[in-house]
């Protein structure tokens, strides 16, 4: 996600909050278009779910495609050290 852009929750909550808003606004003139009001704002909610909701997934698929191409930066385990190699030795077969 870039650094600069609005989290989708937030901007859902600030349009959310601004539509009802206008919409207790346009009850208080006592309105004629109170539900037409109410309409819009319920479109206009609705419009801003969505696009939250793509802009959730452009942001998780552009996510992935960054996390392609990156290494990890977990230190890697060394591997364990073999023994160096000696000749095995011989145990005579007949005691002296």
């Amino acid at each position: 996600m870039r650094p600069y852009s609005i989290h989708p929750y937030i901007r859902i909550f600030i349009i959310v909050h601004i539509s009802t808003y206008l919409v207790v606004m346009a009850g208080k003139k006592g309105g004629e278009n109170t539900k037409k009001v109410a309409g819009n704002a319920k479109k206009a909610e609705v419009a801003a779910q969505k696009q939250a909701a793509e802009e959730a997934r452009a942001a998780a698929a552009e996510t992935q495609e960054w996390s392609k191409g990156a290494k990890g930066n977990a230190k890697k385990k060394p591997k364990p050290r073999r023994k160096p190699w000696r000749p095995k030795r011989r145990r005579n077969a007949m005691p002296s």
